[in-house]
């Protein structure tokens, strides 16, 4: 048995990720919180979806703009009524938090976004780049405000990549997340039909492109270094957090480019052989 932090990661915990059903254990009575992987159940989320939703395009291939469509506006619809019921005390906040939330059919929308944006380019359709450019910027003010009003403070709004506290409450577990979605959706629109200046200033230069490469290390190795920071920052100043996730920021930068080159390369290079 490993520990880590007073927390163990036993032969239970090992076995779900590597079958990819941790987001089950997740919800389970038995799972014990750890700093160092408990974030890796959203990885399950998506391997699950990728081995139903290939049968769903097979079936439906006709359809399937349709059925994409249909299926977002019943997540919008189910997700402000849940939302809803947990703020009328009809349903239970924490059942939805430790059980709902977690499973692959609560967090399908995420994916049938990038769905829907590749059909959409697939089939050679265009997309209102300025109004797509408009919503992310909405969005992304609606986000840092709620923010702010939420934590009463400038500098909680530098949460918003990590535990964003307006998704603390019943909007985050209910629709805080498909807004997001929703403007990633307009993003990934504008990075593909825009041919802009500001779209090859902001996403087309070496760096943004290297940091995509390396963005499943980010993921990956941002959890930890974040608690890790937090644990043993203390009662920090605002200046010294600014400089403690900061240097946490660079830190996770460099250990997912080191995974990059010599962990993850190498893989990628031999799956031509599978393809």
């Amino acid at each position: 048995m490993l520990t880590q932090g007073g927390e163990s990661l036993d032969q239970r915990g090992w076995l779900h990720l590597l079958t990819y059903t941790f987001n089950i254990y997740r919800a389970s009575e038995s799972y014990s919180h750890s700093e160092l992987y408990g974030h890796l159940w959203s990885l399950s989320v998506e391997e699950q979806f990728y081995l139903i939703w290939p049968f769903v395009i097979y079936f439906y291939s006709r359809g399937l703009k349709s059925l994409i469509v249909s299926l977002l506006s019943f997540y919008l619809v189910a997700k402000l009524l849940l939302m809803l019921l947990v703020s009328w005390g009809a349903l239970d906040r924490d059942f939805v938090v430790t059980q709902l939330y977690f499973q692959t059919f609560s967090q399908a929308d995420a994916f049938l976004y990038g769905s829907l944006v590749a059909l959409i380019h697939k089939n050679g359709g265009q997309a209102p780049y300025k109004f797509c450019m408009s919503v992310v910027v909405a969005v992304t003010l609606f986000c840092v405000i709620g923010e702010v009003l939420a934590q009463q403070s400038l500098f909680s709004a530098m949460r918003l990549m990590s535990s964003p506290a307006m998704f603390d409450n019943n909007w985050g577990f209910g629709i805080g997340y498909t807004i997001v979605g929703f403007s990633s959706l307009a993003l990934i629109l504008y990075v593909l039909y825009s041919s802009s200046k500001l779209k090859a200033i902001l996403f087309e230069g070496r760096f943004m492109v290297y940091t995509g490469k390396i963005s499943y290390g980010l993921y990956i190795y941002h959890y930890p270094i974040i608690h890790l920071i937090e644990r043993y920052g203390g009662e920090m100043s605002n200046s010294d957090r600014i400089l403690g996730y900061g240097g946490g920021l660079a830190l996770t930068y460099m250990i997912s480019s080191v995974s990059y080159k010599y962990f993850e390369s190498p893989i990628l290079v031999r799956k031509s052989r599978y393809s």
